[in-house]
């Protein structure tokens, strides 16, 4: 195993724990999520005596789209038994012998209670999943532009130090010091934390750029970075050395789609995202665009997860909204990359740190 490799295993395992045991309990608490919601519904007592699909919809005037389909077979198929299925009558029913989960419950358990911290916006997401089977969802940048928590509910999973080992061990898998004095863009920046940890990597010996489709997100950014860095500082920094924060090195921030990058060809030396494509409408299309703003011999790098995924409650809540494409293969990601460019593909660690060149 190369030292790159090493270095990202070892930073992600030391940072959050056994990764494989860290997904496993946010899957728990994603199905809790997923079926609170339905249970607020009234689903369970609907079918508490069985249920076709299509009594079901027209009970609860949801539309037969594939949103919905896959939905219900993700219950059929839970290994909980929480709905038992007739094959013979295609009917769903309410398993009697299974009770729901509790939230409290499962705080008690070990760990749950700092995953639970980091899951705040897939749990708002989730209340939104009956209105996507009514036909009636927002496109997930307006629900999340409105006014409201959620700012700080997304900041506060995104500087979760779940979050920040993933951002730790992308940087521990690539050679920093090649990135030093050179321009780099970071999709999916948020309020301007993650790009406050960037900074500090960097020491503030790059020019970074940080772009979000939020506007409100961008507007904290713009406004707030040099609070948002003395406290990230604060949190993570605590004993090192870092410069001031002056109007060379300040990034610069834009609200932005992945998608739609307006930048010109060939801008950036490195592009960084950590676990952006599948909220991307068009996956494709953003990898496309990042291969374009990027220099020849640029560098594209962070944590991108792939189907097949043992988190199919995470995949189901995050396509609660419209234009979002979901979780991919990783022969699509492979494909896509090299369709735009890429070359020298690399990935290590059940996170999907990942790297690859601009040819």
């Amino acid at each position: 195993m190369k030292m790159g490799k090493i270095k990202a295993w070892f930073t992600l395992i030391t940072q959050m724990g056994p990764v494989a045991s860290i997904g496993n309990k946010f899957e728990v608490l994603n199905r809790f999520f997923v079926l609170d919601v339905l249970n607020d519904q009234g689903l369970f007592e609907f079918i508490s005596t069985p249920k076709t699909y299509e009594e079901i919809l027209n009970h609860f005037s949801y539309k037969d789209i594939s949103y919905t389909q896959e939905l219900f077979k993700l219950l059929k198929e839970d290994k909980g038994k929480i709905i038992l299925f007739s094959e013979d009558n295609n009917t769903y029913q309410r398993n009697p012998q299974v009770e729901l989960p509790k939230l409290q419950e499962l705080l008690n358990i070990r760990d749950f209670e700092r995953i639970y911290m980091a899951s705040k916006v897939p749990q708002k997401f989730a209340k939104v999943i009956p209105n996507r089977m009514s036909g009636k969802s927002k496109d997930f940048i307006e629900e999340l532009g409105e006014a409201g928590p959620s700012l700080f509910d997304y900041d506060e999973a995104l500087t979760h130090k779940l979050y920040t080992g993933l951002r730790n061990s992308s940087f521990a898998y690539i050679k920093t010091n090649k990135l030093l004095k050179k321009k780099i863009l970071d999709i999916g920046c948020g309020s301007g934390r993650e790009t406050a940890e960037l900074w500090m990597k960097f020491k503030g010996n790059s020019y970074l750029v940080g772009v979000d489709p939020i506007p409100s997100f961008i507007e904290t950014a713009r406004e707030l970075f040099r609070i948002i860095l003395e406290e990230t500082i604060q949190k993570i920094g605590k004993n090192k050395i870092f410069p001031e924060l002056t109007e060379d090195n300040h990034p610069e921030f834009a609200t932005m789609k992945a998608e739609e990058l307006e930048f010109p060809d060939e801008s950036f030396d490195a592009v960084y995202l950590q676990q952006i494509l599948h909220w991307t409408s068009d996956p494709r299309k953003a990898i496309h665009e990042i291969g374009r703003v990027l220099k020849p011999g640029g560098l594209f790098f962070g944590c991108q997860g792939t189907l097949p995924l043992r988190t199919p409650y995470m995949d189901i809540m995050i396509r609660a909204h419209e234009k979002v494409n979901g979780f991919f293969g990783l022969d699509d990601f492979k494909k896509w990359l090299s369709e735009a460019g890429f070359i020298n593909f690399k990935r290590t660690t059940p996170a999907g740190i990942f790297k690859t060149i601009k040819k």
